[in-house]
């Protein structure tokens, strides 16, 4: 049977017969491979257009043994999914990278199924699922392959953290109110997250280059407050800013003490995410400007709750707030203007609380660029 023959509105090239056409069909899958005994690649299909671009088309792929394409770090799994087919073993979907032509690695969820004599192969691309789906039905090590796969993809570090992972942080919160998930799956994707900003920052990616604003800031929660992926995304962005920073996650003013006394700070960045934590940030911003090595020292606060009513950063005594993290780090870099040392012919006084707050409200309304 020729590939024409099988199915028009997809790429299919190669060895393909009706049973194993029929075997891919029958999944939700967007690339496959048909595999002869010893492993070799004799047929391919594809059903997207830019998939089948990045991966080059058929001819990168055909004749060749399905492990050679694996990237060296999977190509143990690609043994293992194979032997489980051999086995008639109940199967799951594993990880595998693929080496493109383009010298991109594209991660995949394989799985496979037997068609007489054949094993065919086939894959979701990681990179075209939904966040949400790969942090409540995979391992972490999935999740960070998804955002790599991003990554790879062109999607910028900024981009990533603020519209992939921010949004599924709150989607996980969302679905928790609306009952669609348990607290456990919202607690184990959440923990997923923190591990993917893990890998990220562990392997030079957010830091993509030396300290080089100068400015370093304290980021922690309010006392009590137990959401802290949104800081530690936070975090990210001001590292990749060229800040030098430090998360401290203890939630006791007596942790953020111990911090500002050792070192010295330019800004401290709180996050709260309700109302009942204003009294304790309230005075931990009190602590902080009375404690710290630095007694000009600027503080700026975050969390759900400025990003819904931004008036109460003055309530609290802090300088600024920010909606969101790209705000966050312009925030920040406009209220060191004023330190000593940040170019500056001199010390100036330390900027009202209302004139932090004048500036978010200017920026109220419109998404920085």
């Amino acid at each position: 049977m020729t590939p024409e023959a099988l199915d028009s509105s997809v790429h299919v090239q190669g060895e393909w017969d009706a049973d194993s056409h029929r075997a891919w069909r029958g999944t939700a899958s967007d690339f496959a491979f048909v595999l002869d005994p010893s492993g070799a690649i004799r047929g391919l299909g594809c059903r997207r257009d830019d998939l089948w671009r990045e991966l080059g088309g058929a001819k990168a792929w055909l004749g060749q043994r399905w492990a050679s394409v694996a990237t060296p770090e999977t190509q143990a799994v690609v043994g293992q999914l194979l032997g489980n087919v051999a086995a008639d073993r109940l199967l799951g979907w594993h990880l595998v990278g693929h080496k493109a032509p383009s010298g991109r690695s594209v991660s995949m969820l394989c799985s496979a199924a037997r068609s007489g004599t054949h094993v065919v192969v086939y894959g979701r691309d990681l990179g075209s699922l939904d966040i949400i789906d790969v942090l409540k039905e995979h391992e972490a090590a999935v999740a960070c392959a998804h955002a790599n796969s991003l990554l790879n993809r062109g999607v910028g570090m900024e981009t990533l953290l603020l519209d992939v992972l921010a949004p599924a942080a709150r989607r996980l919160g969302d679905l928790w109110t609306q009952d669609a998930c348990t607290f456990v799956d919202v607690t184990i994707g959440v923990g997923r997250l923190h591990e993917v900003l893990h890998a990220l920052d562990s392997g030079g990616q957010i830091s993509t280059a030396p300290v080089a604003s100068g400015h370093s800031i304290l980021l922690a929660p309010c006392p009590g407050e137990q959401h802290t992926f949104g800081l530690a995304m936070i975090a990210g962005l001001f590292r990749h800013a060229g800040w030098q920073v430090q998360q401290e996650r203890g939630t006791s003013n007596t942790v953020l003490v111990q911090a500002i006394r050792r070192d010295w700070f330019d800004v401290v960045g709180l996050s709260a995410s309700c109302e009942d934590r204003l009294d304790a940030l309230t005075e931990a911003i009190r602590t902080v400007r009375r404690r710290s090595r630095n007694p000009a020292i600027r503080v700026l606060v975050g969390g759900n709750l400025f990003t819904c009513r931004p008036e109460l950063a003055a309530l609290v005594g802090a300088d600024a707030t920010a909606f969101d993290g790209r705000q966050a780090v312009r925030q920040a870099q406009a209220v060191v203007q004023n330190l000593p040392g940040s170019g500056d012919t001199g010390a100036r006084k330390r900027r009202p609380v209302k004139a932090g707050l004048q500036l978010e409200r200017r920026s109220m309304g419109r998404r920085p660029a």
